[in-house]
């Protein structure tokens, strides 16, 4: 399973990427994170009064880890992808086949593959987690793929943080806006089969 303890993270082109200790149980772990604002979702707020747009706010992140969840659910991770398509994420069908053939996928990289390639990594779903704020899948690696271990994509919801005027019952001030915090990690046990750190990123 993936750990849990990882260091304090690093930020590139305004992603978060954290990375296990080196007396870790893992020959490899790498952690990308992204909160992604709800600016785009919130309607032109500024005349209401401090609870309405809070109640605007978090009305905006539900609908945004809603969203976040149907790709989850339908394992889209590379089909909103900006810029080149570098990597391809293609899952098996839940509707049709068996359900080994239904919790399989394939993850395609450009230069995964033997003499800087694209390369092939069959995967399998692992489990899936959900909760109020949280909704994760993890996939295994297979055979005939160019690493061993786990990937694992999860999205979470972090709501508005405000501070209450308690005379009147209101919020007087938000304090973070929040968002959904989008997550990508890959572990490799020991022994395993690494993936290139600069590719992993």
């Amino acid at each position: 399973r993936l750990a849990k303890k990882e260091k304090k993270g690093r930020t590139k082109e305004g992603v978060t990427i954290e990375e296990l200790g080196r007396k870790s149980d893992l020959a490899f772990s790498i952690t990308a994170k992204k909160v992604v604002g709800v600016e785009s979702l919130l309607p032109d707020y500024e005349d209401l009064e401090s609870d309405s747009q809070f109640e605007a706010l978090n009305d905006a992140i539900d609908a945004a880890h809603v969203a976040g969840v149907s790709i989850i659910s339908s394992r889209r991770f590379a089909e909103f992808v900006d810029g080149p398509r570098l990597v391809r994420f293609y899952p098996g069908d839940k509707s049709h086949g068996s359900r080994k053939q239904q919790q399989s996928a394939v993850l395609v990289a450009k230069s995964m593959g033997d003499f800087g390639l694209f390369g092939i990594q069959p995967l399998r779903v692992a489990f899936e987690e959900e909760a109020t704020n949280v909704e994760t899948v993890t996939f295994y690696t297979l055979a005939g793929g160019h690493f061993d271990g786990e990937v694992r994509f999860s999205i979470e919801r972090k709501g508005g943080v405000a501070t209450a005027d308690t005379d009147k019952g209101v919020v007087s001030e938000i304090k973070e806006e929040g968002g959904v915090v989008v997550s990508v990690s890959i572990v490799v046990p020991k022994r395993g089969r690494l993936l290139n750190r600069r590719l992993a990123e």
